[in-house]
């Protein structure tokens, strides 16, 4: 299962609120905090691929430690 909660917030983090990150993964912020706050567990499938592509692009070492 994927650790949407450290995902996330870690991109909050690089991008600095998830207004932002909602922006370039074409989701809502409100999905997203629920996501960060583990509210929910899981995401439809193209927000969740955008989500870990732009974690690779910002994280490459450690999205190589994330257990797909």
């Amino acid at each position: 299962m994927i650790d949407w909660p450290l995902i996330v917030n870690r991109l909050r983090k690089a991008h600095g609120n998830l207004e932002i990150v909602a922006g370039l993964v074409h989701s809502c912020p409100q999905h997203l905090r629920r996501l960060s706050r583990g509210d929910i567990n899981d995401t439809k499938f193209l927000i969740g691929i955008r989500l870990l592509d732009l974690h690779a692009d910002g994280y490459p070492e450690q999205h190589r430690e994330i257990e797909l």
